[in-house]
């Protein structure tokens, strides 16, 4: 498959998609994207290149793309924003990709007043999140700023020096956070200023040959680690994300190809409440039903979370927390490109009982709250799960299934607690929480649809602790309450033991819902 180079440097350049053999008109093709430059000549079999940069990049455009030649196609985006500025005019600019691997800076714009000291570290973070975002993967290469002279001599300016430098170290620090390359491109001018321009700011055709010389290279080295990884595996666009105060509050975000608005489905895992952990990667040869690589395919973000677990963290931690999850997915909605409208959930096993839960429980979004986050919904557009626990109230689930349940420990964990007997005894203790962390008790006809997935044995009593805490009862006594209501519930059963038709039934109704056209 062909890949794009996305090269970031002092200069902004930034690449788009491929243009026929032998194009060499700059921008023609693009009037939403000012000052972008396609490469001249494009060979197909070739990776893409972009320089990203202002003024400067301009400069070393040309001898980059002489030492690339046979290499990659070299793209540029030469513009004068700043990181104040840049706004969607960076997303629109990375809707050309995807590209291979991006260089990036933009430190010499608003050097002035336009841009306070405390604003450029937040500014510059919400920049490369944008980069990362909506790169496609890109691998990422920041330049450091290059010095300014005074007029016409080589006498460092006395006034853009310090604010270049600290800016550079800003720069740096955000750049290490993220595991992006550095192009120290600041020292190799400094230690050079002989081979600056008469306007203090420009440098001669040797500087500009010099710094390409220095570039080059780092996208060619770049270019082959690319080379070597293994295509098979899809690493987050943004990893360990927090999302709430706590350690375990962090989720994993993939980003779907293109830079269009996208839906976006939450993956909340299961385990009880007691184990389990989120997505790290995913792999595009794999069935497993959580596998989240056939929905970027089809144009659907993905995100799975981490969050508390029982019995150290009792409920409502757990639920609590995919609430909040989902709730700041919203809150990013805007700078990740997503639909917060189109938000939903899916998890197995407890991962499906929080999910049950946000769809039926009241919203708990608060208008007035501080907390921007706390402002949106907590409640989906839709829920798809597994073999979930619908109830979790010990008579009740008792009842319907049998003794077995009330062995597995998610039940007395739940409530903070590792006896079961304890809580039985206790149970008007508990009662409320297990009432309120049950999804059965919450459903009415206005509550978004849901797909029930169960599997095994339908005997009564379950004749194992496996079997009961997974049992279809569980999801049908669901469904008939969603039925009395009006609630739209589908329920589904493997009745075989082969999956993969089942398992398409499952995406295929998440897909329907969060591609479905407005009307």
């Amino acid at each position: 498959m062909r890949q794009r180079l996305f090269y970031w440097g002092i200069g902004w350049a930034l690449a788009g998609a491929m243009v026929s053999a032998g194009d060499s008109s700059p921008d023609s093709r693009r009037p939403d994207v000012p000052g972008f430059r396609p490469a001249k000549a494009v060979n197909p079999d070739l990776p893409r290149v972009l320089l990203i940069g202002d003024s400067i990049c301009s400069g070393y455009l040309g001898p980059v793309r002489e030492r690339l030649a046979g290499v990659a196609n070299v793209d540029a985006w030469v513009t004068g924003a700043n990181v104040k500025g840049i706004g969607n005019r960076l997303r629109a600019a990375l809707g050309h990709g995807p590209y291979a691997v991006i260089h990036f800076n933009i430190g010499l714009h608003g050097l002035g007043n336009r841009i306070a000291p405390d604003e450029y570290e937040p500014l510059f973070r919400n920049y490369v999140e944008t980069l990362r975002v909506f790169s496609q993967g890109a691998t990422l290469i920041w330049a450091s700023t290059t010095p300014t002279r005074l007029r016409g001599t080589t006498t460092p300016h006395p006034e853009d020096t310090p604010k270049i430098t600290r800016r550079n170290a800003i720069a740096a620090r955000v750049a290490e956070a993220n595991g992006i390359a550095v192009n120290d491109l600041y020292n190799l001018a400094r230690e050079h200023l002989e081979w600056g321009g008469k306007d203090g700011v420009h440098w001669t055709g040797e500087g500009y040959a010099r710094m390409a010389a220095q570039i080059a290279p780092l996208i060619q080295k770049a270019l082959a680690e690319r080379s070597r990884q293994d295509a098979r595996y899809l690493d987050p666009t943004l990893r360990n994300v927090r999302y709430g105060p706590h350690p375990e509050n962090v989720l994993n975000f993939w980003r779907a190809p293109g830079t269009q608005t996208t839906p976006v489905l939450v993956l909340i895992h299961g385990g009880g409440w007691v184990t389990g952990h989120k997505a790290e990667r995913f792999d595009r040869q794999s069935r497993d039903i959580w596998n989240g690589a056939p929905f970027l395919a089809a144009g659907i973000s993905v995100v799975s979370i981490g969050y508390r677990l029982t019995p150290q963290h009792p409920l409502p931690a757990p639920v609590h927390d995919a609430a909040r999850a989902v709730q700041f997915v919203r809150f990013k909605a805007e700078a990740w490109g997503l639909d917060k409208t189109r938000l939903a959930v899916a998890g197995g096993s407890a991962g499906g009982a929080s999910s049950l839960w946000l769809i039926y429980h009241d919203d708990l979004a608060d208008p007035g709250a501080d907390d921007p986050v706390a402002r949106e919904s907590s409640k989906p557009l839709c829920a798809a799960v597994e073999a979930p626990q619908t109830c979790i109230d010990p008579p009740l689930i008792r009842q319907w299934v049998g003794d077995k349940i009330l062995e597995h420990c998610m039940i007395a964990n739940a409530v903070g607690s590792t006896n079961i007997a304890e809580v039985l005894r206790d149970y008007p203790k508990y009662q409320a929480t297990f009432r309120e962390f049950s999804a059965y008790y919450h459903v009415d006809k206005n509550d978004p649809p849901a797909l029930l997935y169960c599997f095994g044995t339908t005997r009564i009593p379950a004749p194992s602790v496996g079997i009961a805490i997974h049992d279809p009862l569980l999801s049908w006594k669901l469904k008939e309450k969603a039925d009395a209501v009006g609630a739209e519930c589908d329920f589904l059963l493997r009745s075989t033991r082969e999956k993969i038709f089942y398992d398409e039934a499952f995406r295929d109704f998440l897909k329907s819902k969060l591609l479905e056209k407005s009307p």
